[in-house]
């Protein structure tokens, strides 16, 4: 017994000249036995048309765009293209010939179109790319399970053949081809009414994730693009891995006994169908240090100014300085995170399989603390290859980010929030809004909620920008003698004085950032004559034996303002090192033993182990030079 669904079409066009056309269109499509949509002839009278129309949309597994002069100034229209497109609904758009591509709206001229000339043509040019374009992707017959299996098999085929990198191939398959498709093939009596609520599920989780892509289009950088891309890839992945697993619990042969059966019920009741598994938000905190408060992070603020020299944490006080901050990672001339961020994605597997072969006693996962996060999109790439080598069954990884900045913590949560649905049952966040100095304040909670070994990660750069004595005994504190350091530092890297300075305020993006806070305290304290950007000069001068460290420089960036220049604050100093002398002080005073290095050009990340272990040769080894895409 074969059961044929119909496709089902919506036309969309304007009366005042795409009338005609669409009425001829119709009439072919309706004499091919096509389910098709069109006001005029759908529409009775009295009827709510606008809720009719969007029933119709919602309907639809295919809408036909008439394009014409007027379509384009029609509101009507235009909500209508804007409701298919939303709704994720195959397309296909026809161009009359009179209308010029530069008058084309709605992002239409970077979709795929055909012109047409009379209306005899829109039919024949109709049914040929529907036959090409549509056809091969929504077959009728739906009471084939074979022909329902192949095809979602052919869906998997086509996604692993999408390259990674490629975004906006993995947007438009899953906008384009996975829930057009995926819609209809839920019409298809083979499949169960439990399959049918989870492939309802899965659309909208899928519809989700590809809206969470283009809104970041919109506010971020490609590299947070990117990410939400990489879930959404790897979501579509394992829905589909979960969508062909029907046909292995469910024999074809019980598919075609529900087909003729008259006790649908009775077999209903025997089929086996796992819930399709999403991850519960019980595990995901934010954990406030009260003694810490708005207030008095401001409070410190003051007195630094007072004091002419910020600390760097305090760069971070509001949303409005974390997007200038994103803006440096990814457009400003300052290219240690691209490298750091390149040199981590790269060897993230390498390096989770050197922290699980160092932690003791063996296991298969560890926990993560990251101190500082201002670089999270690193994280990321770390979290997501633990993650990956985790069992399905178990314990969860704890992922406690500690930052200063309430506004930096929501961006990175954002990024793990989207780790927690591809990887469900495998994620603890538990964030602290705190001071990493203060981190033995926080050292119960993190070792109530972590029995596992531990990485306390120190990303960035941030020991160059802050306290270094300070920051080393918070840390070596709070670690456990099993526990893992992961330290990224800035090499000097053989770089000129010139070259070194680059990034510091010698471009507009840094200096925007640099001055951000300085200039905001100023507007809060002289709110008549509140200074500007343009009144402040940056001065950036290469200095030695301002670090702990020997062997280090200093890049010290101040704003000069006032009658000649004569006022100052020191913005932030930067040390950069060589990585010998690190090695050295970090062994001798720390008992921080290194077990391997990564490094991309100066970008330099050092994997050490608190308790002694047989002391490093020299020269270092192990040290991993990928060859990279990025330039300077």
């Amino acid at each position: 017994m074969q059961v044929q669904v119909k496709v089902s079409l919506f036309i969309s066009y304007s009366r005042d000249d795409g009338g005609d056309f669409a009425r001829h269109l119709r009439e072919g499509l309706v004499k091919k036995g096509y389910d098709v949509f069109l006001d005029t002839a759908s529409l009775s009278v009295g009827a709510k048309w606008k809720d009719r129309i969007e029933t119709a949309i919602d309907a639809c597994d295919v809408f036909v765009l008439i394009i014409t002069e007027n379509s384009m100034k029609s509101n009507e229209v235009k909500e209508e293209f804007a409701s298919a497109v939303a709704k994720r609904k195959l397309l296909m758009l026809f161009k009359y010939e009179s209308v010029k591509v530069a008058d084309l709206q709605w992002g239409l001229n970077d979709r795929s179109f055909h012109e047409f000339k009379t209306k005899e043509e829109l039919v024949r040019i109709f049914n040929e790319k529907f036959k090409q374009e549509i056809g091969n992707l929504l077959t009728s017959d739906l009471s084939n399970p074979t022909v329902v299996h192949t095809k979602l098999i052919e869906l998997k085929k086509e996604l692993d053949g999408i390259n990674p990198d490629k975004i906006d191939q993995i947007k438009n398959y899953a906008d384009d081809i996975f829930i057009p498709i995926l819609t209809f093939l839920r019409k298809s009596p083979v499949l169960f009414e439990k399959e049918k609520l989870e492939i309802d599920n899965i659309l909208g989780k899928v519809t989700k994730l590809s809206l969470n892509v283009e809104e970041e289009r919109q506010t971020s950088e490609e590299e947070f693009i990117k990410i939400q891309a990489d879930n959404l890839r790897t979501n579509l992945s394992r829905f589909l891995d979960y969508l062909l697993n029907f046909f292995i619990k469910n024999t074809p042969e019980m598919r075609i006994q529900q087909l003729q059966s008259t006790s649908q019920e009775e077999l209903e009741e025997r089929v086996q169908v796992e819930h399709i598994v999403t991850e519960v938000k019980d595990f995901l905190h934010i954990s406030v240090d009260r003694d810490l408060s708005e207030n008095l992070k401001y409070e410190y603020f003051k007195q630094d100014i007072e004091n002419q020299r910020i600390d760097i944490r305090f760069f971070f006080l509001s949303p409005e300085s974390v997007d200038l901050w994103l803006k440096i990672i990814n457009l400003s001339e300052y290219r240690f995170h691209s490298y750091g961020r390149e040199n981590i994605k790269a060897n993230a597997g390498d390096l989770v399989n050197v922290i699980l072969e160092n932690s003791l006693p063996a296991t298969d996962h560890v926990d993560f603390i990251d101190l500082g996060i201002g670089a999270a999109v690193k994280d990321y790439y770390l979290i997501k290859a633990l993650l990956e080598r985790m069992p399905t069954t178990g314990e969860r990884m704890n992922y406690i980010p500690i930052d200063y900045s309430i506004a930096i913590l929501q961006r990175t949560m954002d990024y793990m929030d989207e780790l927690m649905e591809s990887y469900p049952n495998k994620l603890h966040i538990e964030a602290v809004l705190g001071d990493f100095f203060r981190l033995v304040r926080y050292g119960g909670r993190i070792n109530e909620l972590s029995k596992s070994p531990k990485v306390f990660a120190l990303l960035g750069n941030i020991l160059g920008n802050v306290d270094e004595s300070k920051i080393l005994i918070a840390i070596t504190r709070t670690m456990n003698p099993n526990d893992l350091f992961l330290l990224e530092i800035d090499l000097i890297d053989n770089r000129t004085e010139k070259e070194l300075k680059v990034g510091y305020g010698s471009d507009s993006v840094t200096k925007n950032f640099l001055l951000y806070p300085v200039i905001k305290h100023f507007k809060a304290e002289n709110r008549k004559t509140g200074k500007k950007i343009e009144d402040f000069e940056l001065e950036i001068d290469v200095q030695t034996m301002l670090s702990v460290i020997p062997n280090s420089i200093t890049v010290v960036t101040s704003a000069v303002y006032g009658e000649n220049n004569r006022e100052k604050i020191d913005l932030v100093q930067s040390h950069k090192y060589d990585l010998q002398s690190v090695l050295d002080y970090l062994y001798s005073v720390w008992g921080l033993a290194h077990i391997k290095t990564y490094r991309e050009k100066n970008a330099c990340l050092l994997l050490l182990k608190k308790r002694p272990i047989e002391r490093y040769p020299t020269p270092i080894p192990d040290i991993i030079q990928p060859q990279s895409s990025s330039t300077k």
